[in-house]
């Protein structure tokens, strides 16, 4: 009697290669765009951060002086808000400057992506009882973030900020917006 013998395959069939060539070829296309807002992810997160050192720091403020600081840079072309950006125009900044002639901040942060008011961070202080907020709470700050890079609409952790006679949060509909009255 013959012996059969058995024939042992090495290596895949053309069908098999385009098959994983094809899984390999989806898989890279939806982790692409994952891949590629990964340094605007951080720089929001960046954002973030630094929108809660504003805030600590207008705190701190307020703690020593009963009230928040002026407006003390008012940006052509911003309506009045002082802006903290980085680069160009804005490398000499005085976003919020008694934060930090006072001490209360070594520096006031700035937007790590922009050097104009779409990439900013803004600050105003409004006198009470404008836009119909109560008069009884004193003036108020609003402070906001324009434009968040990897985010359509309003930040989920943004707070908002509104009285009566406006919303804020409708002036920042990308972004993040808060606020604190005096009292």
């Amino acid at each position: 009697m013959g012996r059969m013998r058995i024939v042992i395959k090495k290596g895949f069939t053309l069908i098999e290669l385009l098959i994983v060539i094809a899984i390999i070829g989806v898989l890279a296309v939806s982790l692409l765009p994952s891949i590629l807002s990964g340094p605007a992810s951080a720089r929001n997160v960046v954002r973030l951060n630094d929108i809660r050192k504003i805030q600590t720091g207008l705190e701190a403020y307020k703690m020593q002086y009963g009230v928040y600081p002026p407006n003390t840079d008012n940006d052509d072309g911003a309506g009045g808000w002082d802006l903290g950006y980085s680069g160009g125009a804005g490398a000499s900044d005085t976003f919020i400057d008694p934060l930090r002639t006072l001490g209360i901040m070594s520096s006031v942060p700035k937007d790590p992506n922009g050097t104009g008011a779409s990439n900013a961070y803004y600050y105003y202080l409004y006198p009470a009882s404008y836009a119909s907020c109560p008069a009884s709470r004193g003036d108020f700050y609003v402070l906001g973030i324009k434009d968040f890079e990897t985010l359509s609409g309003v930040h989920p952790s943004s707070p908002g900020f509104s009285c009566p006679g406006r919303d804020w949060g409708l002036e920042f509909p990308q972004g993040y917006v808060t606020g604190d009255y005096t009292y």
